[in-house]
């Protein structure tokens, strides 16, 4: 990230967590917690001393709900999620685990990583709040530490557990029959790899089946997810056809890591070439593979065992760093890690994340004021217990709208970039195959463009119509969750 970007994302977090702290007390507010509200602040102690002598309506708390799913939305949208795709032995994981402990002094690793097959399940490693780190399983809680009780003796104690534990009680051999979720939930104290929340996600290797596009096109068409599409320099491709598929529906931010460059460069230089000039010939052929589906792609090299020599054979960093310097991999990752914050605070812009949740937070705020004024002045409160759950069904609308005038605008640009392209060269053919005799070029011209024309009507309407109906899938899935929420419960009627 440039200087002054740099800045951006760094002003970004810390306007997270004031929003974050704000809506924190509104809810204790909310709630009448008056003793926690006065613990949290110092100014607020003694008004809060003098409320807890006081009778405060129940209407006050009827705006609980709405300062909840608030808090629902920051959380959720605080994270910097990067979703990690490739084929099996990409070396996705030991990606994660570079990323993760970049700040340390050595990498490390913390999940564990097998040279047989990359994980079947889903692995997430998120930061959390508070002090205890903790490992769960389709979301049963499998163990816990805190550094500095119950024998771990601190941050660093705290993270050489976890990751014993996670090697000798989660098997990451693929097993096609068990998809499950492991998610290890990290303090930032524990890790933070890019100061702020996070959400690293792993997902199994390549597969092309139905199954598998299915489990990962939830975070590519997650518009707040960031896809680093990983693939190994010592493949034959870098856009196999499965890939190029699986870019045709993602509409998120995305860029590529092309790993295993410290192989590459091993290898037998090629004529009179140098090792590093093999190593970059290859590179420049997957980039130009990238490019041609994606032309303004953003393409990082990635060379793991340089980096961490404790996990390359006896003596192979040595010769490696004849060809490839430890402080130029090292950039690499920095300047894949920079990239990643640029995105994440273009998506938080975008989607006008910040604004959005403060503008809803202050409209509570001076709800709860105008109860608490009646309430002083001895008029009836005016809370109706509906007002919550149309406001929440009113964001979720306006969060749906956007999502779709962006997929709307990626389609588009789809079909411009590589649609156009092929149904050109198809009507071509179909033209020429047929009885018709063109005695001028502008009469074949008309013909093919004929021909195009309602095709690409057909595909643009299918297109859109698959984005609007994905729009509207988000508002009820909202509106399910305001029943479920009010005591409907998710049945048929609620459908």
């Amino acid at each position: 990230v440039g200087a002054r970007r740099d800045r951006d994302f760094v002003r970004l977090t810390e306007l997270q967590a004031m929003l974050k702290h704000a809506c924190g007390q509104l809810q204790l507010f909310a709630r009448r917690d008056f003793a926690s509200l006065g613990q949290g602040s110092a100014d607020l102690a003694r008004a809060c001393g003098d409320l807890e002598g006081r009778d405060v309506a129940e209407s006050i708390a009827g705006f609980a709900p709405r300062l909840d799913a608030l808090m629902r939305r920051i959380a959720a949208h605080e994270k910097l999620r990067i979703v990690f795709i490739g084929p099996v032995k990409a070396g996705k994981s030991t990606l994660i685990n570079m990323v993760l402990t970049s700040q340390l002094g050595a990498f490390e690793m913390m999940l564990p990583v097998d040279n047989v097959a990359a994980t079947n399940c889903i692995w997430k490693v998120e930061s959390c709040e508070g002090e205890a780190a903790e490992v769960l399983l389709e979301g049963e809680v499998l163990q816990s530490w805190t550094p500095g009780v119950g024998g771990v003796a601190d941050v660093a104690d705290a993270r050489r557990k976890i990751s014993e534990y996670l090697e000798e009680h989660l098997d990451r051999h693929a097993r096609p029959e068990d998809r499950r979720e492991v998610l290890l939930r990290l303090p930032l104290g524990v890790l933070d790899p890019f100061g702020c929340h996070y959400c690293l996600v792993d997902t199994p290797g390549y597969t092309e089946s139905a199954e598998y596009e299915a489990l990962v096109m939830k975070f590519l068409q997650d518009h707040s997810h960031i896809a680093c599409m990983v693939c190994p320099l010592t493949e034959g491709l870098a856009m196999p056809q499965a890939t190029r598929n699986l870019m045709q529906k993602s509409y998120g931010q995305r860029f590529w890591a092309l790993t295993r460059y410290d192989d590459v460069v091993l290898r037998r230089a090629k004529g009179r070439k140098s090792h590093r000039e093999s190593a970059e010939a290859v590179v420049d052929k997957f980039v130009e593979q990238i490019r041609l589906v994606e032309p303004a792609a953003q393409v990082f090299r990635h060379a793991a065992q340089v980096l961490a020599p404790q996990e390359a054979p006896p003596g192979w960093i040595d010769v490696a760093q004849q060809h490839l310097p430890l402080e130029e991999a090292a950039a690499w990752l920095e300047g894949l890690k920079a990239h990643v914050k640029d995105s994440f605070l273009t998506i938080q812009q975008e989607q006008l994340v910040l604004s959005s949740q403060a503008r809803q937070c202050v409209d509570i705020a001076t709800e709860i004021l105008g109860e608490y004024a009646r309430l002083k002045d001895g008029a009836q409160g005016k809370l109706a217990a509906s007002d919550h759950y149309v406001k929440e069904l009113q964001i979720g609308a306006e969060d749906a709208a956007r999502c779709l005038e962006r997929e709307i605008r990626q389609e588009l640009e789809t079909i411009k970039s590589t649609e156009v392209e092929r149904h050109c060269r198809e009507a071509g053919v179909e033209a020429r195959q047929s009885r018709a005799t063109f005695s001028r070029q502008a009469t074949y011209f008309d013909a093919v463009l004929a021909l195009i024309a309602p095709r690409m009507e057909q595909e643009l309407q299918e297109r859109i119509d698959a984005a609007v109906r994905r729009a509207q899938q988000r508002v009820v899935d909202v509106a399910r969750r305001l029943i479920s929420e009010a005591g409907g419960g998710p049945g048929p009627a609620a459908g």
